[in-house]
């Protein structure tokens, strides 16, 4: 697109004698961008602000379209490459006129192309300022085209001020300026144009920065997939081991119903082997109580004996000491053999308790011997 001619002086319009549709064009002869670094702030701004301003249905952001400001004479028109128009009126499609919308466009962004631009954006800039846009932002994608910015900034943002002339945008918080309009920050870094969201403190994307995030993100998404797959596969094989364990287990207990019965049966037989052997060993230990009441009354008449044949022998050697009292001891003695008698019946009686005790406890054991080999695998019963 040729040089476009900003006509700021004031036109009269002479009488038409006859009534004519005025005809505003949509679009110049020449290019929309005339450097490939332009064109690239300019489509990433247009991106960014279109993203972030997606869910408002009263914003309308243009990309390189005609502004016209004069109705009646389209040659009083302007190209903001990048602007922002709020209100409520129907969005614009082929080119901007003010007095339709009633309102002209809040923000502008314009990028320098080379030292050539900077006449047209100074004359653009004065035609802002009669319009009323709140801010005008300029971005310098070389260096050196903006010198009234501070520190060599390329970026240069403007705010309409109540007096009608503009004035630099402070830096905020971050050190950058923030636009109060679309409620973003413009930055620069490595000569490129960023545009930061301040609520979540990160930049837009570039479309090469969006692709290079997608292909990784596919790349990923693929990954994903694979071990995704790769899990499916280990599943299904995992759930046809289980399979092939349950039917080797279902098997198995077939064959062991089969058996099952065979198994009742020895169990039944080694219960009955318990029960008997329990009910031998109830008469075992009423025997072995029986002979050890026995074997204490046997000892217990064994004391006396003791003590009587204790007293025998004293009586004896009294006796020999006192041959005039023989006659007397050998009485007395006699009574103590009497007495002794009596009590060694007693004994021979205890003596044969004890024979019958022994001989009921060989029965027992042959008894047990029996049952042990009638069940050869019941534990050996115990005293």
């Amino acid at each position: 697109m040729a040089r476009q001619r900003i006509i700021r002086q004031q036109a009269v319009a002479e009488p038409r004698t006859e009534r004519t549709e005025v005809v505003y064009p949509e679009e110049g002869d020449g290019p929309m961008a005339r450097h490939p670094l332009q064109f690239d702030a300019m489509a990433y701004a247009w991106a960014s602000l279109d993203h972030h301003l997606e869910n408002r249905s009263d914003v309308h952001i243009r990309l390189d379209m005609f502004v016209y400001y004069q109705e009646g004479l389209p040659e009083f028109r302007v190209t903001p490459n990048v602007f922002v128009a709020i209100g409520d009126f129907p969005a614009p499609e082929e080119c901007y006129k003010v007095w339709e919308a009633r309102v002209a466009p809040q923000f502008v962004l314009d990028v320098l192309w080379g030292p050539d631009a900077v006449p047209e954006v100074e004359e653009k800039r004065e035609v802002y300022r009669q319009l009323g846009v709140e801010e005008y932002w300029r971005f310098d994608p070389f260096g050196g085209l903006l010198p009234e910015a501070a520190d060599g900034a390329r970026v240069l943002g403007e705010r309409l001020m109540p007096g009608g002339w503009y004035a630099p945008i402070p830096p905020g918080s971050s050190g950058w300026p923030l636009s109060e309009v679309v409620g973003l920050e413009f930055r620069e870094e490595g000569g490129l144009l960023r545009v930061w969201d301040s609520a979540t403190n990160r930049p837009y994307l570039s479309y090469a920065e969006s692709e290079k995030a997608r292909k990784a993100f596919e790349c990923q998404t693929e990954e994903e997939r694979r071990r995704r797959r790769a899990s499916e596969r280990e599943f299904k094989k995992h759930r046809r081991d289980k399979k092939r364990e349950r039917q080797l287990r279902r098997a198995a207990e077939r064959r062991a119903e089969e058996h099952g019965s065979e198994w009742r049966r020895e169990r039944q037989l080694r219960k009955a082997a318990e029960r008997k052997a329990e009910e031998h060993g109830s008469e075992w230990r009423r025997e072995r109580q029986l002979r050890k009441a026995a074997e204490r009354k046997a000892e217990e008449h064994g004391s006396e004996w003791r003590r009587e044949r204790q007293l025998r022998k004293a009586a004896e050697r009294k006796a020999e000491e006192h041959g005039s009292e023989w006659r007397r001891e050998r009485q007395l003695r006699k009574a103590a053999e009497r007495k002794a008698e009596e009590h060694g019946s007693k004994r021979r009686r205890a003596r044969q308790l004890r024979r019958v005790t022994e001989q009921c406890g060989r029965s027992l054991e042959a008894k047990v011997a029996a049952l042990q080999a009638l069940v050869p695998d019941s534990a050996t019963v115990q005293d």
